[in-house]
């Protein structure tokens, strides 16, 4: 009985698809921002602002690090950071999926994210590594 129990937690793993986000150059200059404030408040000795810059740049390498999207058979789940509480979308009330391209530069986007409209209007971005593939994945169920 506990081989089956076993067999059933790899079936259910196996037709889940994680996907990791993919982090924007937005993030990238923020946090390289909050590195600069981090530094200058310990050479200037400035504690209250060396604090709330650790929490700040410590707040967004988690959420950097920890983003992913598991679509299974019935629900996306997305999971945004350790402190944060998991959002799940029953895939029966994805409504559309639409990509959006961000601020264009000679031609090419320098961003993109997938707004995905859901239950009574509800929307929410999401920015997976592979889009196409998450998209695909979407609408098999």
């Amino acid at each position: 009985n506990q081989g089956l129990s076993a067999e059933k937690a790899y079936l259910c793993r196996a037709m889940q698809r994680l996907f990791h986000a993919k982090i924007q150059p937005q993030s990238w200059l923020l946090l390289a921002a909050m590195l600069f404030v981090v530094v200058y408040a310990g050479w200037t000795r400035n504690g209250l602002i060396l604090a709330i810059g650790l929490l700040v740049t410590a707040l967004l390498i988690d959420r950097m690090i920890h983003t992913t999207y598991t679509v299974s058979e019935t629900e996306l789940i997305i999971h945004t950071s350790r402190l944060a509480k998991d959002r799940v979308i029953p895939l029966a009330s994805i409504h559309r999926v639409e990509r959006i391209m961000g601020t264009r530069i000679f031609g090419r986007s320098l961003s993109s994210f997938l707004l995905i409209t859901y239950g009574d209007g509800q929307e929410i971005a999401v920015i997976p590594q592979n889009e196409d593939d998450f998209i695909k994945k979407l609408r098999q169920k």
